[in-house]
């Protein structure tokens, strides 16, 4: 979904300032932004789902689902998906396409219910239900934030890096070729 916190999350994993162009505006990501990481994997960062309130829906059917679709059905290496989905909203049906065209696809996918540091107990566990209800996910799922500063940020961080290393590693899973893994440093 826009503004779920997709590129945040990206220049939180990497641990860059911006190389992802984060904003507070929807719609902010309008192209396929790749980045080669360690030269051993490609992290990508794609255009957001419009939300439940509307916002990006004309952007999304005119230009960035052709766009995703483009890349989704091009990609010749396609390991694993990261959902971003920020647990305080409700679900869409473009999420719940999107997943259920993940696992078609046999693809692993880590679920990231993002800006977990601005919910409570309650409300975390109430958005996490309702993700799960409404897509029907039974994958992996981190509550994520961004913030370094808070230890649940980085410890979302190291699972989250965990999952790629354990994508890259397998053989064949939704491509093939060599294992690459990430190095340096993973907390």
């Amino acid at each position: 979904v826009s503004n779920a916190g997709k590129s945040s999350m990206i220049n939180h994993l990497l641990k860059k300032d911006n190389i992802a162009k984060a904003s507070s505006v929807t719609g902010k990501t309008r192209s396929v932004d790749l980045f080669i990481v360690n030269d051993k994997f490609i992290l990508v960062d794609l255009p957001g789902f419009p939300g439940a309130d509307g916002q990006a829906s004309r952007l999304w059917e005119e230009q960035f689902e052709p766009l995703v679709q483009l890349y989704l059905n091009e990609a010749a290496d396609l390991r694993a998906m990261i959902f971003a989905h920020d647990a305080r909203w409700s679900v869409t049906s473009e999420e719940t396409k999107y997943l259920a065209a993940a696992k078609s696809l046999g693809l692993p996918v880590l679920a990231l219910l993002t800006k977990d540091d601005r919910v409570d107990h309650r409300e975390r566990n109430w958005g996490l239900s309702r993700f799960l209800q409404d897509t029907g996910f039974e994958g992996r799922h981190i509550h994520y934030c961004s913030d370094n500063k808070l230890p649940q940020c980085r410890k979302a961080r190291r699972l989250a890096l965990r999952f790629i290393e354990s994508v890259c590693k397998k053989q064949g899973g939704g491509g093939g070729g060599t294992a690459p893994t990430i190095e340096g440093e993973v907390n």
